[in-house]
């Protein structure tokens, strides 16, 4: 449910013993001035100053600017070690009562739970029929709402200046980015081998959290059904943002125009047998892809056709296709509806669950 959480004050106090590291400011290479800030009073009401004061736990991250103390955490992270399991609301309370009695001892006064919320990420993972992969077709037809759109291949994000949507490949982030290896997935009791789908929604400014989430400071996580109003928050940000624009028989249609004209450029630009091979690669990535979202080959037949190719390329091609699908293991079109309505009714519903 809460992936991330930044809260801000300027109302706090530092003692001594607190274990900082000031990093000092940007020297000037010409005059030798070095550009430094106020950031806290010590305990003798002396001023320290600098470029900013961090402290990295493996509870939290805590830094202090000119702007005040910034504090960041993964509610997840610190309960369970990873941030793939996600806490419950008193599981929740738990880890916030650690965090502001670590504080305390560390030597970092503030009062916590009117601490202003500044960004808060809340999330839901989902287990799919198919491979992150498959999706891709859909992912970039979807559209954020004033968002620029991002393809990182395993990673689909919609953003903002104030928010983000990001769809993205759970197990494979935890490979490439946590270094996952197969005792740590033995370990937590996570299957490898299941299709892991994340949706996080970012609200990255304390207006926009406000606005959206009905929340402002770390007591409301203290309210009785905060959880049950952020999954309410949530599914209705994320229908609002990025699946508003409803897919249909029109937009297929249009596409199907679009990529006459993109497969003509290619096999412009290459030759058929090259060209035809490089379209499908970089429109949809693979055969399989190309299938599921015109539903069937005969769509690209037409495609084919329309493009002007030859019938002996049109053969050659189809029949590369058709061999092509044999190869690909456990692929039933039958079994499952691989349109590109049928992905996106799957992901709409499964994230929209209670």
């Amino acid at each position: 449910m809460i992936d991330k959480l930044i809260i801000t004050t300027k109302d706090f106090k530092v003692r001594d013993s607190a274990p900082l590291i000031i990093r000092q400011g940007d020297t000037d290479y010409k005059t030798g001035e070095i550009k430094e800030y106020p950031l806290f009073s010590n305990e003798s009401k002396e001023t320290i100053s600098g470029k900013k004061a961090i402290y990295n736990s493996e509870k939290y991250i805590l830094d202090i600017n000119m702007n005040g103390l910034r504090l960041s955490f993964n509610p997840n992270h610190v309960f369970y070690g990873n941030n793939y399991f996600s806490v419950n609301e008193k599981e929740n309370k738990q880890v916030l009562d650690n965090i502001e009695k670590d504080l305390r001892s560390k030597g970092f006064l503030l009062d916590f739970k009117e601490s202003e919320i500044y960004r808060v990420d809340v999330v839901k993972q989902i287990e799919t029929e198919k491979p992150f992969l498959f999706y891709s077709p859909l992912y970039r037809m979807l559209s954020g709402k004033r968002m620029k759109p991002q393809d990182y291949g395993t990673t689909y994000n919609y953003s903002n200046k104030t928010r983000e949507v990001e769809f993205y490949d759970k197990i494979q982030q935890l490979k490439d980015i946590k270094k996952f290896k197969d005792e740590h997935f033995e370990h937590y009791g996570i299957n490898k081998n299941n299709n892991i789908v994340r949706c996080e929604l970012r609200e990255k400014k304390s207006n926009t959290v406000k606005r959206d989430l009905n929340i402002s400071s770390i007591s409301d996580f203290y309210r009785t059904g905060v959880f049950e109003h952020l999954t309410d928050q949530y599914r209705e940000q994320v229908s609002d943002l990025v699946f508003k624009k409803k897919l249909n028989e029109k937009q297929l249609s249009l596409d199907f125009m679009n990529d006459v004209e993109l497969l003509t450029a290619f096999i412009n630009t290459f030759s058929a047998g090259v060209g035809i091979d490089q379209y499908i690669l970089h429109r949809f990535g693979s055969i399989d892809n190309l299938i599921a979202y015109y539903r069937n080959d005969e769509t690209f037949k037409e495609i084919l056709k329309e493009a002007g190719c030859s019938r002996t390329t049109i053969w050659r091609t189809m029949n590369k296709i058709g061999k092509g699908m044999q190869l690909i293991s456990g692929y039933n079109r039958n079994k499952k509806d691989s349109s590109i309505p049928g992905l996106y009714s799957e992901l709409y519903e499964k994230l929209m669950a209670a």
